[in-house]
């Protein structure tokens, strides 16, 4: 072979990826993030926007799971209008699906129009489930158990004395024969706990781990499985919504309000009776309720998958909420297990979950399933609304839009313009985005494409025309002397002295004429005039003290005038 052929051949190749990374949860953080970004070849870039810009956030999800190497955010938002029990409610709702907290707002804003939405719930009832396999005599042993039920009782209680204190604890023991399996009959015990307001998993499981011994003892059985069920049926939460139909009128689409609560109707018989249709119905539902369950730091799988199985319990999945015309109201129904709670889980942990819990400032278990079940409610109602009138995609896809806008390079007004203008011409993706961005964009500048130059005189104009609310925006966050707090003055005085020494303004004068140029109100952009204004004078402030200058604009500067520390933290405060 030739040389070059020979150097490529002994060239030596990368080492093979590989996942087998020993001692991996022995690592800091900083080093398992450099083992992914080793792994995937990150960038700095990439990494970086992994690790998240709070590294006490990192550090506490380091110690809520294992092998942690970044944050996941998502947008909280807020659903309004809830008015539940009586007590409104602000809902704070974690999801990243556009069209859910807008939809659950506007069906709330119907239901309060009466009595707002009524719930009632079944005390906070877990079960705790013990498998015995190889057992005699079934039967004999079902009875056996049920004979010392109330000693089981006993036994289940006796390490859960803060429980019991709390008015909570086991209450009862039921016995289950499934007479035919691959493994032959078995004899499932079930402990029925009243958590309180704990999420309950713990207490239940350890309670099941308690008695399977003497539950093995009594049957002649082997317990294999000892853990609760997530089939919360003992645990129900129930509400009810009522709107009157002349509020449901869709004039722009041609319908009455009787006629669109015929069609929700229709549409709620539909999901009762077809598994298809009940499985998106009931997507839509959880939609609203995981959102409420994942901001309040919930176990929601647990919740999902005890709705679903609750939607199946006779044996056909069917519609988890439903929609009737009784006389001149459309009545919206719904009945989920709720297996949550206020204690444990990351309730006490997570920063976000606490503020959220205070908003939403539930007293009990209850109250968040409750709520739930109300968000559940409200969600279906506005789904099936639009379902069944304009049809997801004018909803939906509309609120869709603005990713999409933004995902073409849209920002500020410009979103709302491009999705306008999408909208109009019924044409929602991302090269209809892109079209519309390019004529917008190109629409603002004259017809040769090129912004004429200003005057000196006009850009004076522009100064003299928006100094003042400039000026008074700033004042807003930075008093001046006469008005500013004891705290406050002596920066106060730094700062307003800086400003005052005169300058031309020219970098607050800047963003407003680009942002004229390119067609916005520079009225708009007084924010940003004031900001950049504030960080140039802190940058001169810093660089004189630096530099030891010791007069700008024919005055002392300010490290001269008030001394070099507090000149020095008044140009920080500044920055901040």
């Amino acid at each position: 072979p030739s040389a070059s052929s020979s150097d490529a051949t002994n060239k030596p190749s990368a080492p093979p990826r590989t996942s087998r990374l020993r001692g991996f949860y022995k690592l800091s953080i900083e080093e398992r993030l450099a083992e992914v970004q080793r792994f995937a070849g990150l960038n700095e870039d990439e990494v970086a926007a992994l690790r998240g810009v709070d590294s006490e956030r990192l550090n506490q999800a380091n110690r809520m799971i294992e092998n942690v190497a970044g944050l996941f955010h998502l947008p909280v938002g807020f659903g309004a209008n809830f008015q539940i029990d009586g007590r409104d409610v602000l809902v704070p709702m974690v999801i990243e699906e556009p069209s859910v907290v807008a939809a659950c707002s506007n069906a709330a804003r119907l239901l309060r129009s009466g009595d707002g939405i009524i719930t009632d719930a079944t005390a906070p009832e877990m079960i705790g489930q013990i498998q015995l396999c190889d057992v005699p005599d079934v039967e004999a042993a079902r009875a056996a158990i049920l004979a010392n039920s109330d000693r089981l009782v006993g036994l289940a209680n006796e390490g859960h004395p803060r429980l019991m204190a709390r008015g909570g604890g086991a209450r009862s023991i039921e016995a289950r024969i499934i007479a035919e399996s691959e493994i032959g009959p078995m004899l499932i015990v079930h402990i029925v706990v009243d958590v309180c307001d704990a999420m309950g998993a713990n207490l239940v499981n350890s309670m099941a781990e308690r008695l399977a011994e003497e539950c093995e003892t009594l049957t002649g059985g082997s317990a294999y499985l000892r853990i609760l069920s997530n089939l919360a049926d003992r645990c129900l939460i129930r509400a009810v919504g009522r709107v009157h139909v002349d509020q449901l009128a869709r004039p722009g689409l041609g319908y009455s309000g009787r006629d669109v609560a015929i069609r929700i109707e229709r549409a709620s018989v539909f999901a009762e009776v077809d598994p298809y249709r009940a499985a998106t119905h009931n997507k839509g539902i959880m939609n609203g309720i995981d959102a409420f369950l994942l901001a309040t730091g919930q176990d929601w799988r647990a919740v999902e998958a005890g709705a679903h199985a609750y939607a199946a319990q006779n044996g056909h999945y069917s519609a988890m909420a439903t929609g009737r015309v009784e006389g001149d109201e459309l009545v919206g129904r719904i009945e989920v297990p709720m297996q949550v709670g206020i204690v444990g889980g990351v309730t006490k942990v997570h920063p976000v979950v606490k503020v959220l819990l205070k908003v939403v400032n539930a007293s009990t278990a209850t109250d968040i399933g409750r709520i739930a079940a109300s968000v559940g409610l409200a969600q279906n109602m506005a789904a099936i609304m639009a379902l069944a009138t304009e049809g997801i995609q004018r909803g939906h896809m509309s609120l869709h839009a603005r990713n999409i806008a933004a995902a073409v390079g849209a920002k500020g007004s410009e979103i709302d313009r491009v999705v306008a203008e999408m909208i109009r011409r019924s044409s929602i993706s991302h090269d209809s985005a892109a079209e519309v961005l390019r004529d917008t964009q190109g629409a603002r500048l004259p017809a040769s494409g090129k912004v004429p130059p200003l005057s000196i005189e006009e850009l004076r104009q522009v100064r003299d025309t928006h100094w003042p609310a400039i000026e008074n925006l700033i004042a807003d966050l930075l008093p001046r002397p006469d008005k500013a707090s004891e705290g406050q003055l002596a920066l106060s005085r730094v700062f307003w002295y800086q400003l005052g020494t005169g300058g031309k303004r020219l970098r607050a004068v800047i963003p407003l004429v680009v942002y004229k140029a390119f067609g916005g109100d520079p009225a708009d952009a007084v924010p940003l005039a004031a900001a950049i204004e504030v960080l140039h004078n802190a940058t001169l402030v810093h660089k004189d003290a630096a530099d030891r200058l010791r007069q700008r604009r024919g005055h002392d500067t300010a490290w001269v005038r008030f001394g070099q520390d507090q000149a020095v933290t008044a140009g920080d405060a500044m920055l901040f």
